[in-house]
């Protein structure tokens, strides 16, 4: 075999092994995405420890039933960095995080529309305080020394609602 197929042989060697990502949990949280190339140069005590943390998570969320965003994000950025060290189009994100983020995403927009609809019926409630406010003071432009119990039985009379409620949301005004 010649010199220059032993060089070629090299090349095709070195081009076929690939460096993988390896994600590197430190003390303080802090997550980071280095080749198993420079991972196996280094000194493990130098950049920590292999991150782990995708099994823990899932176990906290099936023993708590709950995880903290931090942690979700940790997820999210370390499959993101593993996908584009890769260059991959996909993410590789873990099955069980997928559900535990799209629960999370879920139960936020359930509460949007709890707070959209509450919202709504507060802005009914305002105008039906409105109009009852509107009748009160027709009453006591034209009769001043009319009780607001009295004046609420009318009001409910006239355009609907209990008389007892009317009576708390009405105001004399000066």
């Amino acid at each position: 075999m010649s010199a220059h197929a032993k060089r070629q042989g090299d090349r095709r060697d070195t081009a076929r092994t690939r460096d993988f990502p390896v994600a590197t949990w430190d003390d303080d949280g802090s997550t980071s995405i280095i080749g198993a190339q420079q991972f196996a140069k280094q000194n493990k005590a130098d950049i920590g420890s292999p991150y782990d943390g995708t099994e823990k998570l899932i176990a906290e969320f099936k023993r708590r039933g709950k995880v903290k965003d931090v942690d979700l994000a940790r997820e999210l950025a370390i499959s993101i960095a593993s996908s584009e060290f890769l260059e991959k189009s996909e993410i590789g994100l873990h099955p069980e995080i997928a559900k535990i983020i799209g629960s999370k995403l879920v139960s936020k927009i359930q509460w949007g529309r709890l707070w959209s609809t509450a919202t709504k019926d507060k802005k009914k409630a305002r105008a039906q305080h409105e109009l009852w406010q509107s009748k009160y003071d027709e009453i006591l432009s034209r009769k001043p020394k009319t009780t607001k119990a009295t004046a609420a039985v009318w009001i409910a009379a006239d355009v609907g609602g209990d008389p007892d409620w009317i009576r708390r949301v009405i105001v004399k005004r000066k």
